[in-house]
């Protein structure tokens, strides 16, 4: 199931669909929709998730990126998606493409709605 619900992230609104991880002949699990319930009403993507994700960048591709503070992060990466995996943990993941790694791109994982871990999209996946 995919909805498309607007989001603000730093300072630029997104229309973003949200994807669920589902098993053939199964629904979405309860804990799922609570996951993106809460993570609506209580994620903000605040300055410090913003310095996280530019340290990672920064770390990934030193020669490209120069310096860890950004004024546009947005040069770098692109919000595509929510992702929600099929656990018990109240985790949602905002999906990213980046330029230095398309085939990759990043994943902000949430858990509990507090930013968990920022990295490419196979700590998710």
């Amino acid at each position: 199931m995919i909805n498309n619900n607007k989001f603000i992230i730093w300072g630029r609104t997104f229309s973003l669909p949200v994807k669920y991880m589902q098993y053939t002949g199964q629904g979405i699990l309860p804990e799922q929709n609570i996951a993106l319930e809460l993570f609506l009403k209580n994620v903000c993507f605040s300055d410090t998730v913003k310095k996280k994700v530019e340290s990672f960048c920064y770390e990934q591709n030193k020669q490209e990126v120069q310096t860890e503070n950004t004024d546009n992060i947005f040069r770098y990466i692109m919000p595509q998606y929510l992702f929600i995996p099929r656990n018990e943990e109240r985790t949602v993941a905002l999906m990213c493409s980046y330029k230095f790694n398309m085939e990759q791109g990043i994943a902000i994982v949430f858990k509990n709605e507090t930013l968990f871990e920022v990295g490419f999209q196979d700590i998710i996946l």
